[in-house]
């Protein structure tokens, strides 16, 4: 009698525990960053901003242009942009593409050290980054203080 009472309280915790997770929505994240909810139901759709890593949902996101245009009154702020990146000696430049002659300034010396290396090792003929960093002045010139570069 005392056996068969701790079995079916025994199983009736199991179900509950599995149905309990079971029942709840998985947040996955795609190899380009953003979170996709899978859920219950069988639908699925992209987490807002308030789901994503609270340290980049803080960036603005812009365009190039838009930051050359705008750097000026921006200054302080903190954007994210997508440019080509070209190291030019000891600077690191964004800009349009590679025929771009008036590029942005990005200052790299924050960033953490497999960044630096991925810049030194791929960046010398220009490759795409994503740039997140605040806008200020770098070598005396308005340009960007990078804190995180993706690719």
């Amino acid at each position: 009698m005392r056996m068969n009472f701790f079995v079916s309280v025994t199983c009736c915790l199991l179900i509950s525990f599995c149905y309990s997770v079971l029942a709840v929505d998985m947040k996955l994240t795609t190899p380009d960053g953003r979170i996709v909810l899978l859920k219950e139901n069988g639908t699925w759709e992209f987490a807002d901003t308030t789901h994503q890593n609270a340290a980049t949902a803080t960036y603005q996101s812009m365009d190039l242009i838009d930051l050359k245009i705008d750097i000026a009154s921006l200054m302080g702020k903190k954007v994210k942009v997508k440019a080509l990146g070209q190291l030019c000696g000891d600077m690191f430049l964004i800009k349009k593409d590679m025929m771009d002659v008036s590029p942005i300034i990005v200052e790299t010396k924050d960033l953490p050290r497999e960044q630096r290396k991925y810049i030194i090792q791929n960046c010398n003929l220009g490759a795409p980054v994503i740039i997140y960093g605040t806008v200020g002045t770098v070598m005396f010139q308005n340009g960007l203080i990078a804190e995180k570069i993706e690719w």
